[in-house]
C-alpha cells in the first residue's frame, strides 16, 4: 500500500494566508472611523434667506445664485430659517414699510405661504421656530409692555402670554 505524504508546507501556507486575510477583515472593520451625523439645520438647504426692497429672497453661497422666495406689492421682512431648512418665516407690514405686523411662513422656495398671526402685531421683536418646527415664539410689544406668543405655522391655533419686564 502506497501512502502519499500529506503535502505540510502548502496547508501551513494557506493557513498562515487565511489568518492574514481573517486580520485584514478585523484591522478595517476595527479601525475605520465612525460615521458622521446626518445633517441637521441649514445643512440640508445651505441657502441663506434675505430681504431687499421689502422682498424675500435666497442665495447659494456656492454658486451665488439668487432666486425670490415671496415678492410682490407687500414689504415683508426679517427672513427666519426654520432648524430643518425647510421653511422661512417673515414679517409683512400690513400699511407700507412701518406699523404693524403679520407673520407669514413658506417653504424656502416659495410655496405654501401660510398666514400664521390672526391679527396684526404691534412692535414685533424677534421671532423663532420651535425645535420640532410646528410652532413659532414671537416676541411682540414696545419696552415695558412686552408680550410672548406662541403659533402655530399651520396658521391654527395660537396662545398669547403677557410678560412684564424692564430693559436695561
Amino acid at each position: 500500500v502506497l501512502v502519499q505524504r500529506l503535502p505540510w508546507r502548502t496547508i501551513g501556507l494557506g493557513l498562515v494566508l487565511i489568518g492574514l486575510l481573517v486580520a485584514m477583515i478585523a484591522a478595517l472593520v476595527v479601525g475605520s472611523p465612525p460615521q458622521p451625523p446626518a445633517p441637521f439645520g441649514l445643512a440640508r438647504s445651505g441657502l441663506v434667506a434675505y430681504e431687499n426692497g421689502g422682498d424675500l429672497f435666497t442665495v447659494d453661497p456656492v454658486t451665488g445664485d439668487s432666486s425670490p422666495i415671496v415678492s410682490g406689492p407687500e414689504f415683508d421682512l426679517n427672513p427666519q430659517w426654520s432648524r430643518d431648512g425647510l421653511w422661512v418665516a417673515f414679517e409683512r407690514k400690513v400699511k407700507g414699510d412701518s406699523g404693524p405686523g403679520l407673520l407669514f411662513v413658506s417653504r424656502h422656495d416659495g410655496s405654501g405661504l401660510t398666514q400664521v398671526t390672526p391679527k396684526p402685531l404691534l412692535s414685533i421683536g424677534s421671532y423663532s421656530f420651535s425645535p420640532d418646527g410646528k410652532e413659532i415664539l414671537i416676541a411682540t410689544g414696545a419696552a415695558g409692555a412686552q408680550g410672548l406668543q406662541i403659533a402655530a405655522i399651520d396658521g391654527g391655533a395660537s396662545r398669547r402670554r403677557n410678560c412684564w419686564w424692564s430693559s436695561p
